[in-house]
């Protein structure tokens, strides 16, 4: 059937009627056609809709969009459509949906929860700001349409119950989803990689925040992300900690809790140079965690004496040619792969053992202070540090801490000896302490057994009943800590340390004759001088001296210990890597694995930067947990987009791919009776290229559209 215009004359004026014909054949086998019905005169708009809707008909289509033109139709509103057409999209075809939907409990009044996140989640990427702000954006964009989700229902009420059920139900459960969803799609990694960042809050903040200093050096209330990616920048696992929390303590607490989790695989795990302290090793040794770290310039000695800086002495920092001539002189030592890489292979070192269980069952941490507190004590005797200050700093330790520590050298032989043959075992370090302020060696003697009396009574309860369990499960066999490492350099790192370290020496002479131009007195002038050179960690270099003018009055006059600052530059433009034995990746290899880390700060920066981590404005710890889980969600997002694309060489930036999409919209034009209809804008050849890329063509299909959108 069809409609047809009928026409007819009288009295010198054209009359037109529609009529709704069929088409047949007669007795004869003629085609003809007969009238079913006179509709009458019809004004244009309702011809234009009856013959679309029989022609959809013919094909067993719906009606929503309208194949001609109605120009005569005003367009009531212009929804953004196609970049959260894609997002949604993407949220499904990854999976997120359906894990979400089973870990979040059931809504209300039809309203799922999974759709209430999808929609921060898409907000984040596109339009990051706040909760309340979110309810405002909404409205403005297909979301409704897509999502089956009247506007009305996205409120903040809502919102908050989404994050409260994120936090209390889901968080873990749906890092453990998306390590499950990356199995189902087939995606093993080569690497992972783990870093740390902070973010701070408008006004007090939640009970996690603290006051401390940023990574950009301001001081604010504070929290942790720490944060594991792959090498696409895809985030595996992500944790918030309290804002003074230790780095490392952050990073291995992380490590741990997921490590009874098959995430990992066996694939190496890059850590950033934080982690490269010998504890921090052996911890992630004893969790046999296949590591990949550099080691901290402190430590380099204690690994090796190879590394072949007297060849840079002579070479000027400051001028045009000075990496080239770095890079030459290493090649007599070290083996170029790049103009900036040398590589020198250590093979495998042992650093020590793994400390045993003792006898109690208890983890004897009184033999690693004490031989802690025996290498400060050398490296003092024999000039290594100046002070203790500098002792600290050598060992990564604080002043403070490291004094306490060296106080235990003052026990006499036997005990020390006691202490080192690990016969102190289950001895807290605090009641070892008070066992060396006694005054006298007998009455150290004294304490020493009284101590260690109550600490073997104390642990007898529990201890009994973990060497029960140790005694129907055999402990691993004493493993010696080994690594395997690489000495690499890099001549123009070198030259930039060492123009870097020039130019916080004249700063510290500026600083000197600045003060001595203000005519300061003698103790005002020392405590800022000493101050100055604590910010600029130039303590151990400097002496301080003080020459008088007149009656108090005079002039500082600093004396460079050259013999100590060019022990500290040595190491200028080296790099030690450190990682487990079984990573059997060749050393340019580890190399370039170590270097790529930067992959998950480039995250940080798009969590922070991008979808706008922060500032954060929830004051309960749980919605500051479910608000970072969201801006990770939104990073997995992106991530999948570039990743997609980049298969098929696009290496444009989410950001880049949103933007290009962001003009195209679905159209709303009313009808009469408080009826609309829906048209798309028609698609670019640019943003048809990206949606063909990705395979979502069917997003710009009407007929498909069709079927897609639920009018709000």
């Amino acid at each position: 059937m069809h409609l047809r215009i009928h026409r007819t004359s009288r009295n010198g004026r054209t009359y037109e009627y529609a009529q709704l014909v069929e088409a047949y054949r007669d007795e004869k086998g003629t085609p003809t056609k007969k009238v079913i019905a006179n509709l009458g005169a019809l004004d244009p708009l309702t011809y234009r809709n009856l013959t679309a809707a029989f022609s959809a008909s013919r094909v067993g289509q719906a009606v929503v969009l309208a194949n001609t033109e109605a120009p005569e139709l005003e367009i009531a509103t212009n929804l953004l459509y196609l970049p959260v057409a894609v997002l949604l999209s993407l949220w499904r075809t990854i999976g997120l949906e359906r894990v979400i939907n089973r870990l979040l409990p059931g809504g209300e009044k039809d309203v799922r929860l999974v759709d209430v996140l999808a929609a921060l989640v898409i907000q984040r990427c596109i339009e990051p700001a706040s909760k309340w702000k979110a309810t405002g954006w909404f409205p403005t964009t297909a979301l409704p349409e897509l999502l089956d989700l009247a506007p009305a229902q996205f409120n903040n009420t809502r919102l908050h119950r989404v994050l409260d059920a994120l936090d209390n139900s889901a968080d873990r459960q749906l890092q453990d989803a998306l390590v499950e969803l990356r199995q189902a799609r087939g995606q093993p990694s080569s690497a992972f990689f783990i870093d740390l960042t902070d973010t701070w809050f408008v006004g007090e903040g939640p009970e996690m925040a603290e006051s401390g200093k940023t990574k950009e050096g301001l001081y604010r209330r504070k929290i942790g992300i720490v944060l594991v990616c792959d090498p696409d920048g895809l985030p595996v696992r992500w944790s918030v900690v309290r804002g003074r929390e230790d780095e490392r303590v952050a990073m291995l607490n992380l490590i741990e809790s997921s490590f009874d989790h098959d995430w990992m695989n066996g694939s190496p795990l890059v850590c950033d140079r934080a982690m490269g302290a010998t504890d921090t090793l052996k911890r992630l040794a004893q969790m046999e965690v296949r590591f990949l770290t550099a080691l901290r310039r402190n430590e380099f000695d204690a690994y090796t004496d190879k590394v072949p800086w007297t060849l840079l002495d002579g070479i000027d920092p400051h001028t045009a040619k000075a990496a080239e001539q770095a890079g030459e002189a290493m090649k007599q030592a070290m083996v170029r792969f790049r103009d900036d890489l040398f590589i020198s292979d250590l093979g495998i070192l042992e650093r020590g053992v793994l400390p045993p269980r003792s006898e109690t069952g208890a983890d004897d941490k009184t033999v690693e202070v004490m031989r802690l507190a025996s290498e400060m004590e050398q490296a003092l005797k024999k000039g290594e540090a100046k002070d203790i200050r500098a002792a600290a700093r050598r060992f990564g330790l604080k002043k403070e801490w490291a004094a306490k520590l060296l106080r235990l050298r003052r026990l006499p032989p036997d005990l020390i000896a006691e202490v080192e043959a690990g016969h102190a075992a289950g001895m807290s370090i605090m009641a070892l302490r008070r066992v060396a302020a006694e005054n006298t060696p007998e009455k150290q003697r004294e304490a020493y057994q009284r101590e260690s009396t109550r600490a073997r009574c104390e642990l007898d309860g529990r201890m009994a009943k973990r060497l029960q369990e140790e005694k129907s499960s055999p402990t691993k066999e004493e493993m010696p800590f080994q690594v395997k490492a690489i000495l690499t350099f890099n001549p123009q790192v070198f030259v930039e340390q060492r123009r870097g370290a020039a130019k916080k020496l004249a700063q510290v002479e500026s600083y000197v004759r600045s003060l001595n131009r203000e005519n300061h007195e003698q103790a005002i002038a020392e405590r800022r001088i000493h101050a100055f050179l604590e910010k600029k960690s130039l303590q151990e270099v400097y002496s301080v001296l003080w020459e008088e003018t007149s009656a108090g009055r005079g002039n500082l006059r600093l004396s460079l210990d050259e013999a100590v600052w060019r022990n500290r530059r040595r190491f200028d433009g080296f790099s030690i890597l450190v990682a487990h034995p079984d990573v059997s990746l060749k050393p340019v290899e580890l190399s370039d694995l170590y270097r790529s880390k930067d992959r998950v700060e480039k995250d940080f920066h798009i969590i922070k930067s991008i979808v706008k981590l922060r500032p954060i404005r929830h004051y309960r710890d749980e919605k500051v947990r479910a608000h970072v889980t969201i801006c990770v969600l939104a990073l997995l997002l992106e991530r999948t987009l570039e990743r997609t694309l980049r298969l098929h060489d696009d290496s444009r930036s989410a950001a880049e791919i949103l933007n290009i999409l962001k003009t195209n919209h679905l159209n709303v034009m009313e009808l009469p009776e408080s009826k609309s209809i829906y048209k798309l804008t028609r698609p670019g050849t640019d943003q048809m290229s990206i949606i063909t890329t990705l395979g979502l063509t069917s997003l710009v299909d009407k007929t498909r559209l069709v079927e897609a959108i639920h009018p709000r």
